[in-house]
């Protein structure tokens, strides 16, 4: 049983924390679990700021953010954690601590992976963009429960909304869709 809690839990922040969005709605839930705590308001602050300093990067042609702003979020992220783990030494029985209590501990396993957008600019903080472009996909995969034909799909996805969330990814990071480029060739 404990081998199982461990590995989906390990499922669970893997695959959750692959977009900001959910870190900062997770984050929002802590601050309603522990509104007495500074943690989660100060890690929610920290990360809409690398976001931020991110896009800035991006948007002026930098290949990096500036190094002392890196710095500095950075160390304020992880004193975020400290405390939020000193905080909720359990995982506690309330709703909403258990949650908590993961988000704190995948901050402090999988830091590099959460935060892999700082390092390199061609990775997305956030997923926007991304699924956008799936959105008319999943629509008629939704509406008639598969997608009908190889062909059909191709020319939905040739849909002039949809070249154009596919261009505004490809012109905003071009390295993150390399890969989908050619695969899809």
């Amino acid at each position: 049983m404990r081998l199982q809690i461990d590995i989906l839990s390990w499922y669970w922040a893997l695959c959750r924390y692959r977009h900001n969005a959910h870190l900062l709605r997770d984050l929002e839930s802590a601050a309603q679990t522990y509104p007495e705590a500074i943690w989660p308001t100060r890690i929610a602050t920290v990360l809409r700021a690398l976001i931020h300093a991110t896009n800035l990067a991006r948007d002026n042609g930098k290949d990096a953010i500036d190094p002392s702003v890196r710095t500095k979020q950075l160390y304020l992220l992880r004193q975020g954690v400290k405390v939020g783990l000193s905080a909720t030494l359990s995982d506690g029985n309330a709703p909403g601590e258990n949650t908590a209590r993961l988000l704190l501990e995948a901050f402090r396993d999988r830091e590099a992976g959460i935060l892999r957008f700082v390092d390199n600019l061609a990775i997305p903080a956030t997923s926007d963009d991304a699924e956008r472009g799936l959105r008319l996909s999943k629509i008629q995969q939704k509406i008639s429960s598969r997608l009908t034909s190889t062909a059909r799909t191709k020319d939905r996805h040739l849909n002039p909304s949809t070249r154009s969330s596919r261009h505004r990814q490809q012109t905003r990071y071009p390295a993150a869709t390399h890969c989908h480029n050619n695969s899809a060739a």
